[in-house]
């Protein structure tokens, strides 16, 4: 499953961009400022029906009254017509011309430096992300115990009464644990990806545990030491998205990656960027340095073919 193509109006800094895309890797070019995020975003948001940014802000064109995003998608030969439109009243997703109020049926494997931040400093962004990949790998034997588990947090924090905490407590501590045992599996079945992968990266030893305290958190370990940098924050999440679409084999997924350049040297770029095209997914990367070879080139929100 991949996007044949896109075309974008009035989107943030991009005036108007109709493009043919790869069924693999497309790679753009851009110094900072000229649209790279933004286009990202775009097709973040054709895909996820939201954006990736925290704060969505104003995102059509200034002087523009809409905003529009569409493309064609194509599973096994089934093209279909998807688009977004925005204007100061509504906000429309439609497939083949019909309002669609569903998600694609596309996972979406994001890599930017706002999600190393976050994963570095907040333990619940580490768990949500791997609460991701154990959704994509084990699908709905995961998601209702994993809807529990959120429902019952919900339910604890809003009683006020000893007892009831108590029997609301009980029913949390048994999801957890259920949830907590799938966190645990996705580790044992992408380790030897995650260990093969890891050496074709020439990457140190980097273990990961799982701490069952009350912060419930996910830590990883470099020779026995806790904190690691982002470049090497970075690596471990691009490792794991990689081991768990090799253990699945599925095409419907979707690598987007901004500043694909960023807290890696030239080697793990060339390394990274070779493991990336070796798989049959559609991925989308984006630099500000001519260290892999570009198939785009952005430009204050105009994008040309190189």
């Amino acid at each position: 499953m991949f996007l044949e193509d896109i075309r974008i109006r009035n989107f943030r800094n991009i005036e108007s961009v109709s493009l043919s895309l790869r069924s693999k890797t497309n790679v753009f070019f851009g110094t900072n400022g000229q649209g790279k995020t933004n286009f990202l975003e775009a097709l973040y948001i054709l895909i996820n029906r939201r954006s990736f940014r925290r704060t969505e802000g104003e995102i059509i064109l200034n002087g523009n009254d809409y905003c529009t995003i569409e493309g064609i998608l194509n599973s096994d030969g089934i093209r279909n017509r998807v688009s977004f439109w925005l204007d100061k009243k509504k906000k429309v997703f439609l497939v083949d011309e019909k309002r669609n109020k569903k998600r694609l049926p596309i996972k979406t494997f994001f890599l930017s430096s706002d999600v190393l931040f976050y994963f570095k400093n907040f333990p619940f962004y580490r768990r949500k992300l791997i609460d991701k990949m154990c959704y994509y790998l084990y699908g709905n034997e995961f998601l209702p115990v994993y809807n529990m588990l959120i429902k019952s947090k919900k339910n604890f924090s809003r009683v006020v009464e000893n007892k009831e905490r108590q029997i609301i407590g009980g029913i949390l501590a048994k999801y957890k644990k259920i949830v907590d045992s799938y966190r645990v599996k996705l580790l044992e079945d992408i380790k030897n990806d995650f260990d093969e992968i890891k050496s074709e990266m020439n990457l140190p030893e980097i273990n990961i545990k799982i701490i069952r305290d009350e912060r419930d958190d996910i830590i990883f370990l470099k020779n026995d030491k806790r904190y690691l940098s982002l470049g090497e924050i970075k690596s471990v999440i691009f490792l794991m998205y990689i081991s768990v679409l090799t253990k699945k084999r599925d095409s419907e997924a979707i690598m987007l990656i901004d500043d694909f350049n960023s807290e890696w040297d030239n080697n793990k770029i060339e390394n990274a960027f070779s493991i990336l095209s070796n798989l049959d997914i559609q991925s989308f990367v984006m630099t500000n340095q001519k260290v892999i070879k570009a198939d785009f080139e952005i430009r204050k929100g105009e994008i040309g073919i190189l």
